[in-house]
């Protein structure tokens, strides 16, 4: 089945709004959806201390994956904090998070120091 444009944004928002709730559910109501702000985008989440979110909802998991790494990453860069994160929704609608080993690491030594 091949979206329309439309299609793809609709179901884009319900994966933003679906890890907005997550996130809430575990880390408190201070985290909002973003603005759309072109090319000085800074997550399709944000209110995580040092932290982008961006939020991918494809079938093909893999390409999911790799742009939303690659966008998290811009995303990083563009609201200069220290972590990016990639939320993929899988088939069946449960969320992996995906992130650099570096970001990863980094967000490790700073929870556990």
């Amino acid at each position: 089945m091949i979206l329309s444009a439309s299609g793809r944004k609709a179901k884009g928002d319900r994966a933003e709004r679906e890890v907005l709730a997550l996130l809430r559910d575990h880390l408190g109501n201070q985290l909002v959806r973003a603005r759309l702000e072109g090319s000085n985008d800074h997550g399709d989440v944000v209110g995580l201390p040092n932290c982008v979110v961006q939020v991918k909802n494809y079938a093909d998991v893999a390409r999911a994956m790799r742009e939303g790494l690659e966008g998290a990453a811009e995303q990083k860069r563009n609201a200069g904090v220290l972590w990016g994160a990639a939320f993929v929704r899988r088939p069946g609608g449960r969320y992996v998070v995906c992130m650099d080993a570096e970001d990863w690491i980094s967000m490790f030594r700073e929870t556990m120091g």
